[in-house]
């Protein structure tokens, strides 16, 4: 009634939200930064092709750009913040996908030196990564909210035009209720109780064939 690769792909195998790394370099000139930029733009690209999802226009993306530096990012010379901020604004600018999800990130912001020569994370780097954390959950609840809706919309219209058998009824139950355990919702057990009472039905009414076809040969 499911395919268990049904459950591998959406468990294991396709995201909710893909997350992209690729290093940023502001020092580059024009030309080598255009080769970068398009380098970015058919990686995006390609990771959306190649996703193997029914439908891609839900899911997310985000782009993390890396600075190599050995300097905190507050610290960056004006000219080049600008300069940065003007290439990170016409790459959002051509991205299939929320600007706000382009992140930059110095490679000094991940560490910082104490007095005493230990080293520790940086607490802005924390609160970043923290803020890009919980981003990431947001935007991975609404691509399960519309995945279920989606498959809500297929339940209704089987129960409206009664078609689809109570096999599909199973199916879709079962899968609206993933959606819901994917965002923590109580709502997912209404959803498995159905599917599994469909089950005990289907169950059911095959015993009873089978006794009405033993009688009949009898």
């Amino acid at each position: 009634l499911i395919k268990k690769e049904w459950l591998r792909k959406h468990r294991e195998v396709l995201p909710s939200v893909a997350v992209l790394v690729c290093d940023f370099d502001v020092d580059v000139g024009l030309t080598e930064w255009n080769t970068q930029e398009k380098a970015i733009l058919d990686t995006v690209k390609s990771m959306r092709e190649n996703l193997d999802c029914e439908n891609r226009s839900a899911m997310s993306m985000m782009l993390v750009l890396i600075q190599k530096r050995d300097y905190p990012k507050e610290m960056e010379v004006p000219k080049k913040s600008e300069i940065s901020n003007d290439r990170i604004a016409g790459l959002r600018r051509s991205l299939p996908f929320d600007p706000k999800n382009v992140v930059l990130i110095y490679t000094a912001d991940f560490m910082t030196s104490e007095a005493d020569g230990s080293i520790k994370v940086n607490s802005a780097l924390s609160h970043m990564m923290l803020r890009m954390q919980q981003k990431i959950d947001e935007l991975s609840e609404e691509y399960y909210r519309i995945e279920g809706k989606r498959f809500r919309g297929y339940l209704k219209q089987l129960d409206r035009f009664k078609v689809g058998g109570i096999a599909m009824n199973i199916r879709l139950n079962f899968k609206i209720g993933q959606f819901y355990e994917a965002r923590r919702s109580t709502k997912a057990l209404k959803h498995y109780e159905d599917s599994y009472d469909a089950i005990i039905e289907m169950a059911q009414r095959r015993h009873e064939q089978d006794v009405a076809d033993d009688q009949s040969g009898a």
